[in-house]
């Protein structure tokens, strides 16, 4: 990577979990990393920034203005703001579209979708300005999913989102191509981060069942693809979902979901 063209980032939803692990690697990287989450994580979320040098920025990806203001507290910050990575996201409750709440929908799309949208509008913005150009651009990931690839039961919003975040994806690449900005998603399958922790062996057995390779996706697995994606190595790839997902995408499925 060519620390730089490739300064300062932003990680949404960076305080813990797969935040967490995509921050320390892009740290690791030679990033100031900006660490976007929820105010009632700023205990964590700066504890993490103090760590790795960079700083905590609290909101809320689902309000426009608290996006925009990461992007100018970035730039003020650092001069630029040369990656982003849309990583907050929530996978709603679960249950069947018809019997899904209409206020539980809002949510999960307010939070995957438009706050992707919202952080890659403010994003886009400076690092096709004039302050940024010639000698800017960036690159940007996005966080889809393997539900953005096929149906999932009772998820029904979040398979929506992740679906629609690659479309987006998609869309910004070719806008800002010529800017030299790059745009792509990555969709990992069951991560054990988080609440997958707490599943029991045989629960993670079942779940990684619809895998090709054997095991469960770590964290530092999406990390390293999401680095990889936002560095110079990939500087001719853009409008691309990398599925992160043990070969699942490859394999026929042969049981019903359970």
């Amino acid at each position: 990577m060519n620390a730089l063209l490739r300064r300062s980032v932003i990680v949404t939803g960076g305080s813990r979990g797969l935040g967490e692990a995509i921050c320390r690697r892009l740290a690791g990287d030679g990033y100031s990393v900006a660490v976007f989450d929820l105010e009632s994580t700023s205990v964590t979320g700066e504890r993490l920034a103090a760590e790795i040098g960079g700083t905590f920025l609290g909101g809320d990806v689902s309000n426009p203005r608290d996006a925009e203001a990461a992007v100018n507290s970035v730039v003020d910050r650092w001069g630029s703001l040369d990656a982003l990575v849309n990583n907050a996201g929530v996978t709603g409750a679960h249950d069947p579209v018809g019997d899904f709440d209409v206020g539980e929908w809002h949510n999960c799309v307010d939070v995957n979708l438009n706050g992707t949208f919202y952080f890659l509008k403010y994003a886009l913005a400076q690092m096709g300005s004039e302050r940024q150009q010639p000698n800017g651009g960036g690159a940007v990931v996005n966080m889809s999913s393997l539900a953005g690839f096929r149906g999932m039961k009772n998820l029904s919003p979040y398979v929506a989102s992740k679906f629609a975040i690659r479309g987006l994806t998609k869309a910004a690449a070719v806008e800002y191509a010529h800017k030299n900005i790059r745009v792509n998603c990555v969709a990992p399958t069951f991560v054990k981060v988080g609440k997958m922790d707490q599943l029991s062996d045989e629960m993670l057995e079942h779940l990684s069942s619809q895998n090709a390779l054997p095991g469960v996706v770590q964290p530092r697995d999406v990390a390293g693809a999401v680095s990889f994606l936002l560095s110079d190595d990939a500087r001719y790839i853009t409008g691309h979902c990398l599925p992160i997902d043990a070969g699942a995408l490859s394999r026929v499925a042969n049981a019903r979901e359970e």
